[in-house]
């Protein structure tokens, strides 16, 4: 019985020591640090979590307020220089980390790791820090980069692309500090709690490319300057081809020698392509995918509201560098190489625009495009007013003959055309709806490249620089249109519907028009028109006229004539081929001055002045204002 007694007793004191005491101290801890628990150099032991926070804090403020202190061999002696540091350790994370230290398990093992602690010390890391040693090794370069003298590798600069010459710059030595070992030394001094000073050693930093590499290079180099690099790009959905010239200047500033395992090579600086892209070509390019929408009205003759289907392009910047690079590098090996496409990926839209209607209007067929840039405001209204009010959403029937003139009129006040310049005879002058004429060329573009056939068309009666062909700069391509001649017409041989839109940018002063239907298989295109003769205008007048104020003196600027031709050639789907020739003929007319007569003054009579009107005097020789000063450009008359 005693024996059963003390060994109850027994039993019981151990259960005591081993599972009660344990348990008390973990529970005692619960809201404490172990004891004895110190973060590098700092000791935390059996604070409270508001006590332990405080500690960190002010450790944390003051690895971060002193920096890292670097000493380094300036040639004179050792110097010290502090870089400073942001935040480096997460608070929050490290006083957790600290708090929950040794607080996983249940209460009997939790109590031990007390128990433990108490009989020796524990250590840990300080915890939270959310900085890298290649964080580090980047805080370090870019403080101490000041402080060093890399070495300069020799190069290239080009002097002349034609005739080919260049320069060498010399090559220079350098001492640069010995980065390797500090990034891992700091962050051993910051898991201390310690403020890190360290020691960098400088060391030699030889140039990659020498002088005699930059001269092999330029003894291979004069070929990739023969010229500019083209990237072309043609959108499938538009039919629009896009081109982009990066100049022989260009390809000379942004070159560099470069080294490679092979031996040294002429490089192209990939971010001045890649700037050349960015700002140049992706703000043509890029476009976010449209999803299709149409409403007919009533008469089924034009949609009130068309967005065509057209897919999200988006430049590929990487393989786009790449192509020009390995242009620039293939000239090196005697390529004559001068063009390079673009890449992009495309986005398929959701809603196709044949899904939107029955009328066979899937796909644009082809466009027109002119500029109106400097036009005044009215000329810009009218134009806005005929293109977006009147024109957009014209639905042609299959077999229909289209009049533009018919599209656009009423030519009046009341249906929002403005007074503007017109050609009227020899003289520019104002009526109601002038500027059409743009809209006339830009639809006479539009319908040749769309393969349609054009049953009427008239040039303008003088050369407008408004209306030059955007191939070569030379008159030819534009249509003249007036009520109720000359107009311009086409007759929709598709056998499809086919419909006009219109894309104004008053910004960039672009005017495009597209065609949309159904391609059977035609192909067109019409080539740049050519001068066959320039006609000089004769010297500058001043004509004496009743329809002005006497006195008023209106005056426009000289007008060279001209003789043109162009040829519009269209591979209909049956294999036909049709070449039309497009012959213009436009008017010399000098520099002229327009005075009103003074009633009372007797009417006098020069030769040559049958040419002007009955009610007009003509007199030579007067020059009416200076060049800088003529009007140069005309609307919608003929």
């Amino acid at each position: 019985m005693n024996l059963y007694v003390k060994i109850g007793a027994g039993v019981s004191g151990l259960v005591f020591l081993v599972l009660v005491i344990p348990a008390v101290l973990a529970l005692t801890y619960t809201n404490k640090i172990l004891p004895s628990l110190e973060i590098g150099s700092l000791q935390v032991g059996g604070q409270s979590e508001a006590a332990v926070r405080a500690d960190l804090q002010q450790a944390i403020s003051k690895l971060e307020t002193e920096g890292i202190a670097v000493q380094y061999e300036s040639g004179s002696g050792l110097e010290t220089v502090i870089v400073p540091v942001e935040k480096i350790v997460d608070l929050d994370l490290a006083v957790a980390t600290v708090v929950n230290f040794g607080k996983d398990g249940n209460l009997i093992v939790r109590g031990w790791r007390v128990l433990s602690s108490w009989l020796g010390q524990a250590t840990i890391d300080l915890p939270g820090i959310t900085v890298t040693s290649e964080n580090v090794a980047t805080l370090l370069k870019n403080n101490l980069a000041p402080l060093e003298k890399p070495a300069q590798d020799a190069q290239l600069k080009i002097v002349s692309t034609n005739p080919f010459t260049y320069e060498v710059s010399s090559s220079t030595t350098g001492l640069v500090f010995d980065y390797q070992a500090a990034p891992e030394q700091i962050m051993q001094a910051w898991k201390k709690v310690q403020v890190p000073t360290i020691t960098v050693s400088s060391v030699v930093d030889k140039p990659e490319v020498t002088e005699q590499d930059v001269e092999v290079v330029a003894s291979i180099s004069k070929g990739v300057f023969s010229g500019p690099i083209i990237v072309t790009h043609f959108d499938a959905h538009t039919k629009r081809s896009y081109q982009w010239s990066i100049s022989k200047q260009q390809l000379a500033d942004w070159s560099q020698v470069k080294q490679q395992e092979s031996g040294p090579f002429l490089a192209i600086k990939t971010e001045s392509v890649s700037e050349f892209v960015s700002n140049t070509v992706k703000k043509v390019v890029d476009k976010a995918p449209a999803d299709a929408e149409f409403v007919l009205n009533a008469a089924g003759t034009k949609a009130t509201k068309f967005v065509g289907a057209r897919p999200g392009v988006t430049v590929d910047l990487v393989e786009t560098e790449k192509n020009i690079e390995k242009v620039f590098v293939n000239r090196q090996t005697g390529q004559s190489v001068t063009s390079t496409p673009l890449v992009v990926a495309t986005v398929t839209p959701k809603t196709r625009t044949e899904d939107t209607n029955n009328l066979g209007i899937k796909e644009i067929l082809g466009h027109g495009t002119s500029y109106f840039s400097g036009s005044p405001r009215n000329r810009i209204l009218n134009i806005k007013n005929a293109v977006q009010n009147k024109l957009n959403g014209t639905i042609v029937k299959p077999g229909e003959e289209f009049s533009l003139v018919n599209t656009l009129k009423p030519f009046t006040l009341e249906a929002g055309y403005l007074p503007e310049l017109v050609i009227l005879g020899n003289r520019i002058t104002p009526e109601v709806a002038g500027g059409l004429c743009q809209v006339g060329t830009t639809m006479f573009r539009a319908a040749m490249n769309s393969g349609l056939a054009i049953t009427a068309r008239t040039n303008h009666g003088l050369v407008i620089s408004y209306y030059n062909d955007l191939s070569n700069g030379n008159p030819g391509t534009d249509a003249t249109i007036y009520e109720p001649n000359p107009d311009f017409k086409f007759r929709n041989d598709t056998g499809h519907h086919v419909l006009v839109s219109t894309d104004m940018n008053v910004s960039t002063g672009e005017l495009t028009f597209y065609v949309w239907g159904t391609n059977d298989g035609r192909k067109a295109y019409f080539t740049p028109p050519q001068v066959l003769s320039w006609i000089p205008a004769g010297p500058a007048q001043t004509i004496e006229t009743n329809d002005l104020a006497p006195g008023k003196k209106e005056c426009q600027g000289v007008h060279p004539g001209a003789v043109t031709t162009f040829n519009y050639i269209r591979t209909l789907a049956n294999g036909t081929k049709e070449v039309r020739e497009f012959k213009s003929n436009y008017r010399a007319v000098p520099a002229t001055c327009y005075v009103g007569r003074d009633p009372n003054a007797p009417v006098v009579t020069v030769p040559g002045s049958e040419s002007a009107p009955s009610s007009d005097v003509v007199t030579p020789g007067e020059t009416p204002v200076p060049a800088a000063d003529l009007i140069t450009e005309t609307p919608a008359g003929q």
